[in-house]
């Protein structure tokens, strides 16, 4: 009866010691890099939802401030479809009515609105819950059978935005100024501090959430 040889295990423990390692080593990297790329994801897609939140209260304050004589379906579309929630309901239970009279009103007339946003900035978001508020600041210009008006409004509003399934909308406007001041067209040039009266009235007649002018 003879002995067994048996191969020397070193170098096989040495090498399977190594390939455990290797492994670990593996794993980590993977899970380093996995961790890196959801941050940087996470990140790219919360200031993606939150320039198109900004770009939402831009486009509900445009909508808003469209008024076109011409188009009184179109006006009152354009304005329904910028709002949400609690602001929209309060617009089609009073308001909506309040600014179909002003179109009647001026329907001999050809007026139209052309409000152009000067600067937007988010003052609050909130990713998780779908919310955000932007500082807005827009010129509106005021075109009247054809010939442009020497005077422009200025205003700066606070536009609360929600998400939806149709996007971003205006969930409340507040404006900062009761009546913007009048000034030259060019949203370059510093607004005079004139206010417009009842003699001169601002060019909008769209009502704010407070049933005034914006």
């Amino acid at each position: 009866m003879t002995d067994e040889v048996h191969e020397p295990k070193t170098g096989t423990d040495r090498r399977r010691v190594l390939a455990v390692a290797l492994l670990a080593v593996a794993l980590v990297a993977a899970v380093v890099v996995g961790v890196l790329w959801w941050g940087w994801f996470s990140e790219h897609r919360r200031a993606a939802d939150r320039d198109a939140a900004v770009d939402g209260a831009r486009q509900a304050l445009v909508d808003f401030q469209t008024f076109d004589t011409k188009d009184p379906e179109g006006t009152l579309r354009r304005m329904e479809g910028a709002m949400t929630g609690d602001l929209l309901d309060s617009w089609q239970k009073s308001q909506r009515a309040y600014t179909a009279d002003r179109l009647k009103e001026r329907a001999g007339t050809d007026l139209k609105t052309d409000p152009v946003i000067v600067a937007a900035a988010p003052t609050e978001y909130d990713y998780d819950a779908g919310t955000a508020k932007v500082l807005v600041y827009s010129v509106v210009k005021s075109v009247e059978s054809g010939k442009l008006a020497a005077d422009a409004y200025r205003w700066t509003y606070v536009v609360s935005v929600s998400k939806t399934d149709q996007g971003w909308k205006a969930s409340e406007m507040v404006p900062l100024q009761q009546r913007g001041a009048t000034g030259s067209n060019d949203p370059n040039t510093p607004a005079t501090a004139v206010v417009p009266t009842a003699d001169a009235p601002a060019p909008t007649p769209a009502p704010t959430t407070a049933g005034g002018t914006p």
